[in-house]
């Protein structure tokens, strides 16, 4: 009887605003209708917190938190060429010294257009790196944002016993600078790596090149262009002509910088 009244009188309220007082308190979780007469009809009670979480086997926790977390920033995915140049590096360094599996990175006779390489005997591996973006030269004081995948991977180089060998056009005045660019970078943080820079305006980074060569096996090679691992590229009229010499990209030649101009990082490049 005091159901079928709680919800006769509920149908009412809409149409009785001034005859009928509806107050709904909720006191431990029940909601109370208190009619005219004065009489309380409790109504079917929401489950406290307690409750729920018996039902769901869930356990409530009280945390000291004030606020959520900020989200994690996406991660940025790897430069594909230089894990490439990781794997490829670590994979030459297994070949024994002195057979005849083991070939340089460097090309004897480029000018043939041929990827023909030149043998290692048993020369320490190495891996020969060019700092200079593009045709201009490196930037000691200004070098952009290091690739800390790159130092990495010439971390996991270095680890193996693989010497890793800079070159660029700058004079060699700038040897220091050069070195503390590298150090902050991450991409030689003790500072032992050998730094090949230009002596006198007449010297060639090819020639350079060349004679680290003699003294290490250069397993792989990185620079941002195609003249970074032969001077060929620099005096082609025709630069498909050399389009057979592309069978080293992947292969002892990879593409990569491994700074990121301050320009470029402007426009919204990432390293």
């Amino acid at each position: 009887m005091r159901r079928a009244a709680a919800l006769a009188l509920a149908s009412l309220l809409p149409l009785t605003s001034g005859c009928v007082a509806a107050v709904v308190p909720l006191v431990a979780g029940a909601a109370v209708v208190r009619t005219q007469t004065g009489r309380d009809v409790p109504r079917a009670a929401a489950p406290s917190a307690a409750t729920a979480s018996a039902r769901s086997d869930l356990e409530v926790m009280r945390t000291s938190l004030a606020a959520l977390p900020a989200p994690d920033s996406p991660a940025r995915p790897g430069n594909p060429s230089i894990a490439a140049f990781r794997s490829y590096a670590l994979g030459e360094a297994e070949i024994r010294a002195g057979t005849a599996k083991r070939a340089s990175a460097i090309l004897p006779a480029a000018s043939e257009l041929r990827p023909r390489r030149a043998e290692c005997g048993a020369l320490p591996a190495a891996v020969f790196v060019d700092l200079d973006p593009g045709r201009g030269a490196f930037d000691p004081l200004a070098p952009g944002s290091a690739d800390p995948a790159l130092g990495a991977a010439l971390a996991a180089l270095r680890e193996r016993g693989i010497g890793v060998v800079w070159f660029s056009r700058l004079g060699a005045n700038f040897a220091a600078a050069a070195r503390a660019a590298l150090v902050r970078g991450g991409l030689d943080p003790a500072g032992r790596d050998e730094l090949v820079l230009m002596r006198d305006i007449g010297e060639r980074k090819q020639s350079l090149r060349d004679a680290v060569a003699k003294r290490f096996c250069p397993i792989a090679m990185l620079g941002d262009e195609r003249a970074d691992f032969d001077e060929l590229y620099l005096y082609l009229k025709h630069p498909d002509a050399a389009v057979e010499l592309d069978a080293m990209i992947g292969r002892g030649w990879f593409l990569a910088s491994p700074f990121t101009p301050q320009a470029a990082l402007e426009a919204g490049a990432t390293p």
